[in-house]
């Protein structure tokens, strides 16, 4: 297809389930303004994007992305951009994907901010991240939490998070990326805590210009 293969807008409580899409030039599944959808045991294969959950006027919350292969693309999962600083996509779910082989980043979560308290996205429970140039991208996003993944032999850094706050690194396994097992740039009160890192080729935790971790 030239362009998407599932395009839902505005739209709730659908669920894509066991799909093969292959081959599609923007997304695979674009989910525009989306609230408690599930995209679950899809192979999506050779798509520009696999995942991709965008906020324009509203929030994209409660949505549940589990068990997929996400293989051969630019990005695998993305949590992108509003045209509204006080909108905000939270309580989003990414569990037990396999990710890998994608051109710029398996996991993207990028200009997502709030404040305390009003919800977090969920990067959880064995995601396994493979030879993609960056594991997991946050950017601009605070409150991520990100846990019990597995991000090996990326050609860059597992987990990068650059100008977020509050974001939550526990209990996962980074080894043999290329760069950095964590590397946090400008994002500050973060925790990083029980991660298996090591054969990394550059430093396993790198933290720049980032304070009250």
């Amino acid at each position: 297809n030239v362009r998407q293969g599932i395009n839902i807008f505005s739209g709730s409580y659908t669920i894509i389930n066991n799909n093969t899409i292959q081959a599609n030039l923007v997304h695979s599944i674009l989910l525009s303004v989306p609230d408690n959808n599930t995209i679950s045991n899809n192979l999506l294969d050779n798509n520009d994007n696999g995942v991709d959950v965008l906020s324009i006027m509203s929030g994209s919350d409660y949505n549940n992305i589990t068990r997929n292969v996400i293989v051969n693309g630019s990005t695998g999962i993305q949590i992108n951009w509003s045209r509204s600083s006080t909108i905000k996509s939270v309580w989003n779910n990414i569990s037990g994907n396999n990710i890998t082989g994608n051109s710029i980043a398996g996991i993207i979560i990028s200009n997502i901010s709030f404040s305390a308290g009003n919800g977090t996205n969920y990067i959880q429970s064995n995601n396994q991240i493979t030879f993609n140039p960056i594991g997991i991208y946050i950017n601009y996003s605070n409150f991520t939490n990100i846990s019990s993944n597995i991000i090996n032999f990326n050609t860059g850094d597992a987990i990068r998070i650059e100008s977020s706050n509050n974001t939550f690194v526990i209990g996962n396994t980074l080894a043999e990326n290329t760069r950095y097992g964590i590397f946090l740039s400008k994002s500050n009160t973060s925790l990083l805590d029980a991660n298996t890192i090591r054969g990394n080729i550059q430093y396993g935790i790198l933290l720049n210009q980032s304070y009250e971790n």
